[in-house]
């Protein structure tokens, strides 16, 4: 699991997991790209690479809005396509880009099951919570599943409480948490968080700390820093395969 704020670097870290002998082996990395972000970062720093594959399974209808029912089908459709047709000794991984978006699809999908207006505030039981729940999953777990790495990434979404501010109660942010499914972090066996952090001088420094590795307990709490820039100068620094170190040393 990979999760931060907007420019942290999460994206572009998944699509630069290979070592050097990975590239040259031809090893491939295929994105779903919920979030149509990360074929930018492909055309900025991997346009020549074949193996790093985008798909978007975003779907359109003629008024412009997203046809979430036809969205989630054809990401469906696109797992089960990469699973079935392509070699698994051929991927070095698998980056499901927009966990955060996934929820929402599926979401809005049990809406239009059930017939439920999407903007609407009905009242929604239980079981049709766990439809929710279900086609969320249902991309996941067989994503999960797979014999390589698998990068999952995520935004995060603000905690608010009632709180009393001077002679007033205000709803504030009290916290920032990762945006997915309840439970969705015990299936990870790890868990990197990214972040930005910009010094006085204007430099930025985009750093990832392994919060979780079930793998190699010793490894938690590590750090790599992804890159360093310099705006004045117009200068950066990348790390390559950045998670591969903070993950394996």
């Amino acid at each position: 699991a990979v999760y931060g704020f907007d420019g942290t670097g999460k994206t572009g870290a998944a699509l630069d997991c290979r070592t050097p002998e990975e590239i040259k082996e031809g090893k491939m990395v295929i994105v779903f790209d919920l979030d149509d972000g990360a074929g930018p970062d492909k055309d900025a720093y991997w346009d020549n690479d074949e193996n790093i594959v985008i798909l978007s399974p975003t779907e359109i209808t003629e008024a412009g809005d997203i046809d979430y029912l036809a969205s989630i089908n054809k990401l469906k459709a696109l797992v089960s396509y990469v699973k079935t047709e392509v070699p698994e000794e051929k991927i070095k991984a698998v980056v499901l880009d927009g966990l955060d978006t996934l929820k929402k699809w599926a979401m809005y999908k049990m809406k239009l099951d059930i017939g439920l207006d999407l903007a609407g505030g009905t009242r929604i039981d239980q079981k049709e919570w766990e439809r929710r729940n279900f086609a969320f999953l249902n991309i996941v777990i067989p994503l999960k599943n797979m014999n390589c790495d698998r990068y999952f990434i995520t935004h995060l979404k603000a905690v608010k409480e009632y709180r009393r501010v001077g002679d007033s109660t205000q709803l504030v942010v009290v916290d920032w948490v990762p945006d997915w499914l309840e439970g969705t972090p015990g299936m990870m066996f790890q868990k990197i968080r990214c972040e930005r952090i910009e010094s006085p001088d204007g430099k930025v420094v985009l750093k990832a700390k392994l919060e979780k590795c079930k793998t190699d307990l010793s490894r938690e709490g590590k750090e790599i820093v992804l890159a360093e820039i310099d705006p004045k100068k117009g200068t950066s620094k990348w790390t390559p395969h950045a998670f591969h170190t903070l993950m394996m040393g």
